[in-house]
């Protein structure tokens, strides 16, 4: 049932942002923390899109489609300079995140 649940939420993420893919290139997309609540859907996407668009303003222009996720938009290279934060953000991340588009970003 959850399963379910789980795999009818990342169908629907896909479809709901497809526009956001295209206009943005994303690379990767995961889905983290605890989802099934259905307060908000965590999202990290990375793309080299978003260079020279501060954090505040990729999060506004990707929610335009949504305001139920709550997203996190990376260049690669700030993805990568996360996953050696060591921060609780990223604890949550490594514990929970699921890939669900693109290509896998390895963890250390």
């Amino acid at each position: 049932m959850i399963e379910r649940l789980i795999n009818h939420s990342i169908t629907k993420i896909i479809e709901e942002f497809a526009d956001i893919f295209n206009e943005f290139e994303i690379m990767s997309l995961y889905i983290f923390g605890n989802t099934i609540s259905g307060k908000d859907i965590d999202l990290v996407m990375v793309s080299d899109s978003f260079k020279g668009i501060s954090l505040h303003k990729r999060k506004l222009l990707v929610q335009k489609s949504s305001k139920k996720i709550d997203p996190i938009c990376f260049t690669c290279w700030e993805f990568e300079k996360f996953k050696l934060s060591n921060s609780s953000l990223w604890k949550e991340f490594i514990k929970s995140g699921i890939l669900i588009y693109g290509c896998e970003r390895r963890f250390n």
